[in-house]
């Protein structure tokens, strides 16, 4: 008789049941987060918010709402979280938990591969964060008498960043210049350059700027010439019409040449409010974007419209502070060729407001050459193309971009062109010259401002129309 063997077949484990151990680990640590949401949340005040992103001047009072908004809204999810991991996340089906597993998984990955490569960038290839920018930018500004800043004479600094790294000097006429005697010399032929950044020199030294190649390029013994850099960073027309009224009766130039930035000379007069003369003409700017703080320009924050762009403002200088990851990856896939406010110039005439203030620009270009006239000075207009003009990559991008708008490329030059055309003022247009050649180091890397072979090409073209219109200078 054989014999009879209970033989208990071992069922193989499931592979994909989730541990009922590893589940309350992860409610636990929900649990956890969720407390500490509520806590930063419960932190998160007007006062935190200053500390983080190094702020002393009082926000704004949509921007208070906005901090006061977000603060709700975090405490509201870091309680549902709490209460959904307390009371819902038991008694899920194992198909969700397994979901759940998955994406809690994959959000640690992510947070260890963030953490390990912001180590290594660290460690190898080490940023500039704000702060340091901070402590590297030039504290040579102060509050103007008619203009929201202006250089502050007798100062001197370092801009640094981590392409450049440019010396100011500030002189006693409260420019980016040389030192100057007010008093002109016999047969000197003096040249008063108005302008914003690029004129300033930004990202270059002094003498390499094109205001001071100029002055070399036109020098001669028996015919001297002074240029004479008033060009100061954020200008528009309207603060280069209050700087022209302010200082020509004391200058006395025989020659006023302003620098105009195609790319944002029109969209930043939407960024002023003016207190005007009887003609309607500017006789104080007030800037809605730019202060001056400890002799440094520093963005306001009530030019801000919607809590959105005020949250992601703040969460990017935050970043900017602490992250030489997040610094890393915003030079090098967003800085340059910022292809929305630097491309929307091509467009003048596709918008109603675009082409009132370029109307706007265009009547204080009028009032710029009027007042130079009425003190015996000659008016030119010299038009710097914006970097997607010149770079044929960069321009390919702005034309995919707002190919529904038919752009054109050097549609700002036209409408400047025609008007300096109409007026009888002689027209500097840097385009074609730096369009003619195919090197490309004419604009920064990171940023849209000329190199120092922008700024000789420019200084050549520039004292190529003087010579012929004013017979050999």
């Amino acid at each position: 008789m054989g014999l009879m063997v209970n033989k208990t077949v071992q069922k193989p484990a499931n592979k994909k049941q989730l541990s009922p151990l590893m589940w309350q680990y992860i409610i636990r640590l929900l649990k956890i987060g969720s407390l500490i949401c509520i806590v930063l949340a419960l932190l998160l005040n007007p006062t935190t918010v200053s500390w983080l992103i190094d702020k002393s001047e009082p926000f704004s009072q949509n921007t208070i709402d906005a901090i006061h908004t977000v603060q709700l809204l975090t405490i509201l999810f870091g309680f549902g979280a709490f209460m959904s991991a307390q009371y819902a996340l038991p008694k899920l089906s194992l198909h969700i938990r397994r979901a759940i597993l998955t994406v809690f998984t994959l959000f640690i990955a992510v947070s260890i591969a963030l953490l390990v490569s912001e180590v290594l960038v660290r460690l190898l290839i080490p940023q500039h964060t704000l702060n340091q920018l901070k402590s590297l930018s030039p504290a040579i500004y102060e509050v103007g008498e008619n203009i929201s800043w202006v250089y502050k004479p007798g100062t001197n600094g370092n801009h640094v960043t981590g392409e450049f790294n440019s010396s100011y000097y500030i002189n006693s006429f409260g420019m980016r210049d040389e030192e100057r005697l007010l008093k002109k010399s016999p047969n000197v032929t003096r040249i008063l350059l108005l302008g914003d950044s690029f004129t300033a020199g930004f990202g270059v030294q002094q003498n390499e700027t094109y205001a001071y190649l100029l002055e070399q390029m036109l020098n001669q013994p028996d015919r001297p010439v002074e240029v004479w850099n008033a060009g100061i960073d954020g200008y528009s027309p309207d603060t280069e019409y209050v700087l022209l009224k302010d200082k020509i009766e004391m200058i006395k130039p025989d020659i006023v040449m302003l620098g105009f930035y195609v790319a944002n000379d029109v969209t930043d007069l939407c960024k002023n409010s003016w207190e005007t003369d009887p003609r309607g003409l500017p006789q104080r700017v007030h800037s809605n974007l730019v202060l001056v703080e400890n002799n440094q320009l520093r963005f306001a924050d009530n030019h801000l419209n919607s809590y959105k762009i005020g949250v992601l403002k703040y969460v990017d200088i935050i970043l900017m502070r602490i992250s030489h990851l997040y610094i890393l990856i915003k030079k090098t896939f967003f800085a340059g060729g910022n292809v929305y406010s630097e491309g929307i110039y091509v467009m003048i005439d596709k918008f109603p407001e675009m082409r009132i203030q370029l109307e706007r620009t265009k009547h204080l270009l009028t009032e710029l050459a009027n007042l130079s006239t009425q003190h015996n000075a000659t008016f030119h207009l010299i038009i710097i193309p914006e970097r997607s003009q010149v770079n044929e990559e960069e321009w390919n991008i702005v034309r995919q971009k707002f190919a529904r708008y038919s752009p054109d490329r050097d549609r700002p030059q036209k409408e400047l062109v025609q008007w300096c055309n109409e007026n009888n003022i002689t027209c500097i247009d840097l385009f074609p010259a730096l369009r003619a050649s195919t090197e490309q180091t004419y604009y920064l890397i990171t940023d849209s401002h000329f190199t120092t072979a922008g700024h000789r090409v420019a200084a050549e073209t520039i004292a190529k129309t003087l010579r012929e219109r004013h017979g050999g200078q």
